[in-house]
């Protein structure tokens, strides 16, 4: 694993767990589960709430539906 990949995806973590604790903060209704593989495999984040948490999701990060 190069240095430079390792530290894009701890930067990368660090952004999520950001974006998690600032979301816990003024949204209760998220239940947030982060999946990370081995290694440097990939990363998920899965978002989930209330009925209406896509569309507040759409908003929050500015897509269309």
């Amino acid at each position: 694993m190069e240095i430079s990949t390792a530290l894009s995806t701890v930067f990368q973590l660090m952004a999520i767990a950001d974006f998690v604790a600032q979301k816990r903060l003024c949204c209760r209704f998220f239940r947030f589960q982060l999946i990370v593989e081995p290694d440097t495999g990939s990363f998920w984040l899965d978002v989930s709430g209330a009925s209406n948490i896509t569309k507040f999701l759409l908003t929050i990060f500015n897509f269309d539906e």
